[in-house]
């Protein structure tokens, strides 16, 4: 959800949601597949103007296995 347009706007969090999937129920329900399935915190947020999201928050203790495994976690779901 960050823009692609202007390289300014980065961050080490992010929000996402899969295609179509904007609904409080369809990313609550997603959050809980991440953490029961994966292994994978994520937190659930709401309000936003074009839906709700998943909030996604890499910290320095990550690694690329833990990142490469969300990315694996998340096409999985998406199909």
């Amino acid at each position: 959800m960050t823009p692609l347009e202007d390289a300014r706007c980065y961050g080490g969090i992010t929000s996402f949601r899969l295609s179509g999937k904007n609904s409080i129920e369809e990313n609550k329900a997603l959050a809980e597949k991440l953490i029961m399935d994966h292994n994978i915190f994520t937190v659930h947020r709401v309000g936003l103007n074009s839906g709700s999201c998943i909030r996604v928050t890499p910290n320095v203790y990550n690694s690329t296995d833990d990142i490469d495994a969300f990315i694996h976690a998340i096409k999985a779901i998406a199909g």
